[in-house]
């Protein structure tokens, strides 16, 4: 048991990542855009985290078999390496979900509308939701900056996140 049986759950869930932001479209409605990124905070890294549990069990279970009973101050430090070497995937899907900024900009938008690119406010043509007219008076130049401001929210909750990293393994 070790880290590295993590890695392949770790490029499945950046292999998901590629996938959906290929496809990702915020709905642009804020009761939809909390439900949709809840989901996908929160569904691969619980089925990441089950997945990769329950293989360590199976492992740790024919190995418990072979054990002798002297063994067992070891077996529950193994324990522990087991839930660390379980959390990293969700861990790496944490820190995906914040990098990209879309996200979250998505889930906490309050702006109803249409997610779309504007190469007007912005030369590298960044999605967000646009307000049409129907949506409550809002100024289109306010929900493109709160945009801004959240998914550069989101990069800085990644950074913060690596420093304190050891700390949530201890």
């Amino acid at each position: 048991m070790s880290i590295v049986s993590s890695v392949p759950m770790i490029f499945l869930l950046v292999g998901l990542q590629e996938i959906m932001d290929v496809k990702f479209s915020c709905p642009c409605r804020v009761g939809r855009n909390h439900a949709l990124t809840s989901c996908i905070f929160f569904a691969p890294a619980i089925v990441a985290l089950n997945k990769i549990t329950v293989e360590h069990l199976k492992e740790k279970t024919a190995v418990e078999h072979l054990r002798l009973k002297k063994n067992e101050l070891v077996e529950n430090l193994s324990c522990r390496k087991v839930f660390v070497v379980c959390c990293i995937p969700c861990l790496v899907w944490i820190c995906i979900f914040f990098i990209d900024g879309d996200y979250l900009a998505c889930g906490l938008t309050d702006c109803n509308g249409y997610y779309a690119c504007d190469n007007e406010l912005h030369p590298r043509c960044m999605n967000w939701c646009k307000p049409t007219k129907l949506s409550p008076p809002k100024n289109e130049t306010e929900c493109y900056e709160r945009t801004l401001e959240l998914i550069w929210i989101s990069k800085v909750s990644f950074i913060g996140f690596w420093p304190n990293f050891p700390l949530y393994c201890m």
